[in-house]
């Protein structure tokens, strides 16, 4: 007879899913086989189990129903019972020899699913039948314990323990029992493992090599903090970072638990492997509130990390300013330059933080430090574009004049980039608009370089000089002409740019133009007067160059300005050749 019905049981099943011991009784004597499997391998024991039917339980074991078969999962019918908390299902399984230990797929015990339930008269039934309160899951290496701590039933707990359940055993991660409790801050579970020695300071194997109480300080539990604490937890401990649980406590901006540590003479000024402090931590992150606590229990404003990097250096670079004023209130040097010789107004100019940049000046920090490359604060504000930073720096006297390593001066940086504000904005702080790099550029030089118009309009409008010549003698008129750039070679023109300078190889502005077959730019010079046969220190006039790239619309606008076809470089070639 055991015919399925649309849900994938037989009678057998729907019956022992109801409870109707009367069907199940006439089923069974007309031949259904008590054993019989649904699709996921239930059989109605399973379903008994599930839907709380002792009756219907006893009646299918009484009919040799096993009660130890395992559906696709692993589940018994005595984990199913357990799951349920039914004590009477649970006993009367046990009664028929029921397996109190056996393990579905994923590992679990029935005792690890009562004690995930919370179900505490469930456990003491099975631990009374010798369930084994140690048995470890497949999953995560976790024992009943664990399951009971997670879930804060300390009923549960203390009955685990009342086995002899090892109250420092260890997942495959090697969390224990504690640092479940200690994560999800569940006061009364690690009072009752505390109280059966579990160890607090234990770490974990894996991840970050915690401690319980690094845990509780992650997630910010003052009460859970304060018992580990009394039962001896080293608050000093460091995990895979080397961060303390002060250090933990601190990034997350946990305020409470700070103060409960420091009450238990946690070191505010402990360092990580790389020189933080746990007030480099809390700086980092902005958490003004932690910042204040740890300045309270005498946290060093001043300490540098492996980089030297003070905590003011951190919070510049994020930009927090409530926590630079907090560290600035308790002296922290506005001044302090790390290795690579910034400060942290450096920092703070270089990420943007406008911000940042005032309360530092307003501490007096020194807007014209330099780092090891030579930077000002105001190159790193150029260099990013900020044009209220730059007038912040300027305002506070910083010197727009100063040359980095390479030689380059904000003003060359703003030039480069085409910021015409900040151009402008240096410029009436006084910047030397003919200040020469190390190359011998100057800004005009720069902005030539990359067509920047504005730039060119508002350095020439500052007296910028057109003529000067960089070390290989190049003027910005020979950038222009050998870029391209048509706009920039009229505006240098009309500033009085000399179309015959030579440069040091005896290039023209029009030797340039007519290399790269520049006929628009050609035009232009030669509409100044430029001179088409001027020759260079190899002989060669500008025609000799558009023949020799077979520049063609370039040798017809040359001849059109009477270039001599016929003159001879220091080989004897003309142009012909």
């Amino acid at each position: 007879m055991d015919v399925k019905s649309n849900n994938h049981g037989t009678p057998l099943h729907e019956a022992a899913k109801k409870g109707d011991t009367k069907a199940i009784k006439e089923l069974l004597k007309a031949g259904e086989d008590p054993n019989v499997k649904t699709d996921d391998g239930s059989t109605p024991l399973h379903a008994a189990a599930t839907a709380r039917h002792t009756e219907a339980i006893e009646a299918l074991l009484g009919a040799n129903a096993d009660p130890n078969v395992e559906d696709l999962f692993g589940y018994t019918p005595l984990h199913q019972a357990a799951r349920e908390g039914h004590t009477e299902a649970i006993e009367a399984l046990l009664g028929a020899n029921a397996d109190p230990n056996a393990q579905n797929n994923a590992g679990y015990t029935p005792l690890n699913t009562a004690a995930r339930e919370g179900h505490t008269e469930a456990i003491e039934a099975l631990l009374k039948a010798k369930a084994n309160p140690n048995l470890k899951d497949n999953m995560f290496g976790n024992t009943p314990l664990h399951q009971s701590a997670g879930e804060n039933n300390t009923e549960a707990i203390e009955a685990l323990l009342g086995a002899n359940a090892d109250p420092n055993a260890q997942s495959d991660d090697g969390w224990t029992p504690l640092h479940y409790a200690a994560e999800e801050g569940h006061t009364e579970a690690i009072e009752a493992l505390l109280e059966a020695d579990a160890d607090p300071n234990v770490k974990t194997d894996t991840g970050y090599n915690s401690t319980p109480l690094h845990e509780a300080a992650r997630w910010g539990h003052a009460a859970v903090i304060e018992a580990l604490l009394g039962a001896n937890a080293d608050p000093n401990a460091q995990n895979y970072d080397s961060y303390t649980p002060l250090h933990v406590a601190a990034e997350e901006g946990n305020t409470e638990a700070i103060e409960a540590l420091l009450e238990a003479n946690a070191d505010p000024n402990v360092l990580t492997d790389d020189g933080y402090t746990p007030l480099h931590v809390a700086a980092r992150k902005g958490h003004t509130e932690a910042i204040e606590a740890l300045l309270g229990a005498n946290a060093d404003p001043n300490v540098q990390n492996k980089a030297g990097d003070t905590q003011l250096h951190v919070a510049a670079e994020k930009g927090h300013t409530e926590a630079i004023e907090a560290l600035l209130g308790a002296n922290a040097d506005p001044n302090a330059q790390n290795k690579a010789g910034d400060t942290p107004l450096d920092t703070a100019a270089e990420k943007g933080h406008t911000e940042a940049i005032e309360a530092l000046l307003g501490a007096n920090a020194d807007p014209n430090v330099l780092t090891d490359g030579g930077y000002t604060p105001l190159h790193q504000a150029v260099g990013e574009l900020n044009t209220e930073a730059i007038k912040a720096l300027l305002g506070a006297n910083a010197d727009p004049n100063v040359q980095h390593n390479a030689g380059w001066t904000p003003l060359h940086q703003a030039a480069h980039h085409n910021h015409t504000e900040a151009i402008e904005a240096l410029l009436g702080a006084n910047a030397d608009p003919n200040v020469q790099h190390n190359a011998g550029w100057t800004p005009l030089h720069q902005a030539v370089r990359h067509g920047h118009t504005e730039a060119i309009e508002a350095l020439l409008g500052a007296n910028a000089d057109p003529n000067v010549q960089n070390n290989a003698g190049w003027t910005p008129l020979h950038q222009a002409a050998h870029h391209n750039h048509t706009e920039a070679i009229e505006a240098l023109l009309g500033a009085n740019a000399d179309p015959n300078v030579q440069n040091k190889a005896g290039y023209t502005p029009l030797h340039a133009a007519a290399e790269k077959g520049h006929t628009e730019a050609i035009e232009a010079l030669l509409g100044a007067n430029a001179d088409p046969n001027v020759q260079n220190n190899a002989g060669w006039t500008p025609l000799h160059q558009a023949a020799h790239h077979d520049h063609t619309e370039a040798i017809e606008a040359l001849l059109g300005a009477n270039a001599d076809p016929n003159v001879q470089n220091n080989a004897g070639w003309t142009p012909l050749h």
